[in-house]
């Protein structure tokens, strides 16, 4: 009796299937990924089977299949990932719960607070009422004008570089004045 081609290319494979297992149970998150990617080991190993003909290096041989297997299959899933971010699925995911309409009256939160959308504008007012004359144009020049960086660069006579730093600057200063006027609108809030 001859054995097939396909009986050959399952040869020594199935007695390695616990080490694979044991090997896989480490890098996969739950069984069904595990015997997922075990399958697929399996079936490309025994598709290349007779690519390999010592049995000693059969194991780890294996080892880089599984290691491939598993690789592609993250791939795949970082793809579909990836895709769930385009436009057109944006409806599939959840709304925020922080998004106010318009006519709503509902709070905005503030760092640990909760605000109405006039009172954050009146306390970013104030909090860039304390800010240095410099950090205020830049911030206003950028982004009240909604300039970009290489227009509000050469409106301040300076490079793009140095306009980013200065923007990253006046927005770091800017997170801490109303990080402090907060805490205190809150202190007296706490009275």
């Amino acid at each position: 009796m001859q054995a097939t081609t396909e009986q050959v290319g399952w040869n020594g494979l199935c007695e390695h299937e616990a080490l694979l297992r044991g090997w896989l149970a480490r890098r996969c998150r739950d069984g069904h990924e595990l015997d997922d990617v075990l399958q697929d080991t399996l079936l490309r190993a025994a598709r290349f089977r007779n690519r390999i003909s010592d049995p000693n290096k059969l194991r780890g041989w294996l080892i880089r299949i599984a290691a491939n297997a598993l690789r592609d299959r993250m791939r795949r899933e970082g793809r579909t990932r990836a895709m769930l971010r385009c436009d057109d699925d944006l409806d599939l995911l959840p709304a925020p719960e922080y998004v106010c309409e318009a006519t709503a009256t509902t709070s905005m939160r503030l760092g640990a607070m909760g605000v109405s959308p006039d009172a954050a504008r009146e306390q970013l007012e104030r909090a860039m009422a304390t800010l240095r004359a410099g950090d205020r144009r830049v911030l206003l020049d950028h982004y009240a004008a909604d300039a970009s960086c290489a227009h509000t660069a050469q409106l301040h006579g300076v490079s793009t570089e140095t306009l980013k730093m200065r923007l990253f600057r006046a927005r770091r200063r800017l997170l801490r004045a109303l990080e402090s006027r907060m805490a205190r609108v809150a202190a007296k809030e706490a009275l």
